[in-house]
């Protein structure tokens, strides 16, 4: 069943045609609900807390930033998974996935959220640029997930930009059911958000040797 809504469209972004819903085979019941998975963070105990950085909520066009699994047809049209739903829309996910990830990447540094109420001289902004299962290989063959995120670290102190990227990473799914499309979601959106934490850690250690030794 698919419901044409409207078209999306915007720099860096080609989804075309955004539609209702397609039918696949649920693994177990009619609605389920579903959640990134990728690697516990140290505990606060063990984790080693210097500087701060705070990480938005990522933008994300109105298409992708619900609660519903996105996908994208050989011919660029979008729709979403029927009986299936992230916990929490998706840029809260990759926010709590990229939190993660940055406090497990770089050691030294504690990631935080806006709502912390912390201070921060580091502030990550991330765009969703892709964030869909695309059917390249026509629609009844297992999607490949694909994510896409647009990057700014800002330095308070100084008010200014300290580096700006894209990253992306990309899976293949087992097959072309619910569990396998969220598993291919999860490696791509951990691969992103690894590429991400790694470049921030660059920026951030080419900003310390040009600071020089502190005392």
């Amino acid at each position: 069943m698919l419901t044409r809504l409207g078209r999306a469209a915007g720099a860096g972004l080609s989804l075309l045609l955004v539609s209702g819903c397609i039918q696949l085979l649920p693994d177990s019941q009619p609605a389920n609900i579903y959640r990134l998975g990728h690697e516990a963070t140290p505990s606060a105990e063990t984790a080693e807390v210097g500087e701060v950085i705070l990480i938005e909520r990522p933008g994300a066009p109105r298409a992708l930033a619900g609660n519903r699994i996105a996908t994208v047809g050989s011919d660029g049209e979008l729709a979403y998974i029927s009986g299936a739903n992230w916990i929490s829309p998706a840029p809260d996910l990759l926010q709590e996935l990229l939190l993660d990830t940055v406090d497990r990447e770089l050691p030294g540094y504690l990631a935080t959220r806006p709502g912390d109420g912390v201070s921060s001289r580091f502030t990550l902004r991330v765009d969703m640029r892709h964030f869909e299962a695309v059917y390249d290989e026509g629609q009844g063959r297992a999607p490949q997930a694909r994510v896409t995120l647009r990057a700014r670290l800002v330095d308070s102190d100084t008010h200014s930009m300290v580096g700006v990227t894209t990253v992306s990473g990309s899976a293949r799914a087992g097959a072309n059911r619910q569990t396998e499309i969220v598993e291919a979601f999860s490696q791509a959106a951990g691969a992103a958000a690894a590429e991400l934490a790694q470049w921030t850690r660059a920026h951030l250690s080419r900003l310390e040797d040009e600071a020089g030794p502190q005392g």
